[in-house]
């Protein structure tokens, strides 16, 4: 569930930064590396899986998450965005902090 979660958020943030580059009259990107990014991610994440071990999963996901975190700051550092893309990139980045600070409490609950 709780991975359902995430990617139901993530997919949630990628309609609302669509949706708000198009209302600037611009099509959005597909960003190859980011696309690769995440592949790489989600293999990972599901080979940690097939080893059933609770505690690497948490690390496996939690490294995702800080990679991603990553790529908000670089984004948000950039100063040439309109505020409101800049303030959904700043709420989208506070969740996912949110979402690393759980998955951390939770690492060290199973550890």
């Amino acid at each position: 569930m709780f991975f359902k979660r995430r990617a139901s958020e993530r997919s949630e943030f990628a309609k609302e930064l669509r949706t708000e580059i198009l209302q600037y009259g611009e099509i959005p990107e597909d960003s190859g590396s980011f696309k690769g990014t995440m592949h790489r991610n989600w293999m990972s994440l599901k080979s940690t899986f097939s080893s059933n071990n609770e505690e690497a999963i948490l690390e496996e996901a939690i490294k995702g998450e800080e990679e991603s975190l990553e790529v908000y700051n670089d984004l948000i550092q950039e100063r040439n965005l309109p505020p409101s893309i800049d303030s959904l990139l700043i709420k989208h980045k506070n969740a996912i902090q949110a979402s690393i600070n759980t998955e951390k409490m939770h690492e060290e609950l199973v550890s």
